[in-house]
């Protein structure tokens, strides 16, 4: 998946027969690696629980 990250134009052409073109940009951001996300829930969730307390 990592050779899809990065910036992306998407063109529709001929909408509806009309002739016309739609083009939006959009950014793919790739995963976080697991570890990285379960020390941010582990981070996020000792917060909570001092906030709580």
């Amino acid at each position: 998946m990592e050779e899809h990250a990065g910036p992306l134009t998407v063109l529709i052409s001929n909408v509806n027969d009309t002739g016309e073109d739609a083009e939006f940009s959009i950014v793919v951001v790739p995963e976080f690696p697991t570890a990285m996300t379960v020390m941010i829930m582990a981070a996020v969730s000792a917060l909570g629980v001092r906030l709580i307390a």
